[in-house]
């Protein structure tokens, strides 16, 4: 499956998932189903040459009482552009903005910053 499937896949089961009520039993398969593969994206990407920061990296902002989730979809020198993964409440990161073409878009700086605690963090209490 391409990279561009893969994101689409991940995107149409947050809104299935969002369908369904919290306490359904298929919310809970679903819901593990999404996590594993995003969690799997984001480690082949990561893995890869260049992988540091690269489409398909999974960014993940604080907001409130849960994250405002985005995969990152192309990169550029000052701008990453990325798509929003409306998941659970559907958190939002004031720094993510529509750029003139109508693209979701942060500063690539942004993105390293985040990966880069995103990665540490991994690094410390990840799996051995």
């Amino acid at each position: 499956m391409t990279l561009t499937n893969r994101i689409k896949m991940l995107v149409n089961l947050c809104g299935e998932l969002n369908k369904l009520r919290y306490d359904d039993p298929q919310h809970k398969a679903w819901d593990k189903t999404f996590n594993a593969e995003l969690t799997r994206l984001d480690n082949e990407v990561a893995g890869m040459p260049g992988g540091e920061l690269a489409p398909g990296r999974l960014l993940k902002f604080q907001v409130a009482d849960g994250y405002a989730l985005y995969i990152i979809t192309k990169v550029g020198k000052r701008q990453t552009e990325v798509v929003h993964l409306d998941y659970m409440d559907g958190y939002t990161f004031q720094g993510v903005y529509q750029s003139a073409a109508g693209k979701l878009v942060l500063p690539t700086q942004v993105a390293i910053q985040s990966l880069g605690w995103s990665d540490a963090l991994k690094r410390m209490f990840g799996p051995k």
